[in-house]
This record gives C-alpha cells, sequence and structure tokens, in this order.
C-alpha cells in the first residue's frame, strides 16, 4: 500500500496496482506525482493561458475546474502567453464546434452523454487534431453547457499531449476508483465530468450527523443514475486517437483528425505524438 498526499496532507491509500493505473489517469487530469515523496501536484503551475471573449460565467467556471492544475487563466489581456484561446457563440451549422487553428478548419464533436469506455470519458472523445499557441472556438449555443468542460480539455492537451498514453490496461472500474480516490479531494468541480454519478446522486447525511464535518458519503451501491445514458452513441465512424485511419478510405463521415481542406489531403494526425 502506498500513502498519497496533496499540499502537505494524505489523501489516499493505494494499492500497487492502483499506483500504476494513476501514473497513466493524472496527465489526464492534469496532474502529476513525484515518484519518490508520492506528492501530487498541479502539471501547469508556470503557465499562462489567456481567454479571449468568454463571459465571466465561463470564465470563472473554468478556473474552478482548472485550479488544481496551477495554471494561471487570464481575459482579453495583451501580455504574451503560453496559450490563446479565443471563444465565439453561433448559431446554426451542422457541428457543435468549429475550431480553427494554423489556418485550417476542424468540426469537433465529442461526447455529450456518459459512457463505460475509459478512453472516451476521460476527455469526452474532445481531441485536439494538433498543437497550437492560439485556438479559436466556435461553440453552437445548444452546448453552451458544455463548453466549460471542452475547453479544459484542450488545454490539458496543449500542455500535455506528450504525456498522454492509451488507457487500455485501465478498467472503467479501476479508473473510476482513482477519480473518487484522488481527483476528487482534490478538485470536486473537475471530478464530476469523471463520474459516473454526479453530487446530486450521493445519499443525504441522516440527521444526527447533518452537522457534523464529515466527508462526503459515497453512493449507495445498488443506486444508479437517472437519465444518464451508458450506452455508446450511434456514431456511424467511431474516433480513435489511438488507432492510424485507413488511409484509402473514400467513404466517411466527419474525422477531427483528418485536414479539412479543398485540396483534401490525407494526412494522418497522431494526437499524442511530440509537437510543438
Amino acid at each position: 500500500m502506498e500513502q498519497l498526499y496533496w499540499e502537505e496532507r494524505a489523501i489516499a491509500t493505494l494499492t500497487k496496482e492502483e499506483s500504476r493505473h494513476l501514473k497513466t489517469l493524472l496527465p489526464y487530469f492534469g496532474l502529476s506525482v513525484d515518484p519518490t515523496s508520492r506528492i501530487v501536484s498541479g502539471a501547469f503551475e508556470r503557465m499562462v493561458v489567456n481567454i479571449i471573449g468568454a463571459k465571466d460565467d465561463l470564465f470563472q467556471t473554468l478556473k474552478r475546474n482548472l485550479t488544481h492544475t496551477g495554471v494561471l487563466l487570464k481575459r482579453n489581456t495583451n501580455e504574451v502567453c503560453d496559450l490563446t484561446i479565443s471563444v465565439e457563440n453561433q448559431d446554426g451549422g451542422p457541428h457543435p464546434i468549429t475550431l480553427r487553428v494554423n489556418n485550417m478548419n476542424y468540426y469537433l464533436k465529442p461526447l455529450q452523454m456518459m459512457t463505460t469506455h475509459v478512453q472516451d470519458q476521460l476527455h469526452k472523445r474532445f481531441w485536439l487534431p494538433t498543437v497550437s499557441y492560439s485556438l479559436a472556438f466556435r461553440f453552437q449555443s445548444y452546448v453552451s453547457h458544455n463548453v466549460a468542460e471542452w475547453l479544459s480539455y484542450a488545454i490539458i492537451q496543449s500542455f500535455h499531449r506528450e504525456e498522454l498514453q492509451p488507457t487500455s490496461n485501465v478498467s472503467f472500474q479501476e479508473y473510476q476508483t482513482i477519480v473518487k480516490k484522488v481527483l476528487l479531494p482534490i478538485n470536486k468541480s473537475f471530478a464530476q465530468f469523471q463520474l459516473q454519478e454526479s453530487e446530486s446522486d450521493w445519499p443525504d447525511l441522516p440527521p444526527e450527523l447533518s452537522s457534523s464535518n464529515q466527508t462526503k458519503p459515497a453512493p449507495a451501491k445498488n443506486q444508479k443514475k437517472k437519465g444518464l445514458l451508458q450506452e455508446q452513441p450511434v456514431l456511424s465512424h467511431q474516433i480513435e486517437p489511438f488507432k492510424n485511419s485507413k488511409t484509402n478510405q473514400h467513404t466517411q463521415t466527419f474525422n477531427p483528425f483528418k485536414f479539412q481542406n479543398r485540396e483534401n489531403r490525407r494526412s494522418i494526425i497522431n494526437p499524442f505524438q511530440k509537437k510543438r
């Protein structure tokens, strides 16, 4: 068993197998761990991100989501930053997200439901097609409630892309265990994106304990989330960020890892290769 620490306090005791899974999952959360001291810390403490065009509620939510990473978010600044993200809202169009980067447009379609596939659930199948110091997003108004979550993934991938590894060795149950043991005590706001159940699913404390300083009880084992879809979404083409696409495929729906330009170039993008 290994003890894990955050800000000079113990937060979890992990088995050796859980510690191996932790090493795979932490980069997706914007965290890192010292192998000797077993202290977890934010991975982006010297990084500065400029958010342009975001309303105050979106900006504040994004700050809460990423407070554990150590990243410094600024709004509409003229200072030189490590990453600049512009945000616009639009109505109409077939795709929920349009991303313009390096003079090219990409059309993204992340998951908007729960899934028991670890790789998809981690970042909801939101994958940046390339790394850039400037990202321009246009979001359809009907996905406004997901924007803060998706921008969180965009920032994590921009700075931690080289650290992200396939999660095929981690079962969904093991992944949920790491989220509850490690991520939830560190940042409840970000952890809610990863958990199958929301905070409203947690049972209320009995009256005799409601005023005490108890930690949040675990969800009831037999209690199921109502309204959350557990199955894979129906898509004619599944995005696999760790698998190369067939280069001679002629008919397929939109693939965010394929160049979208008039010449219809067939270059394969590996979102996890080193690229700056």
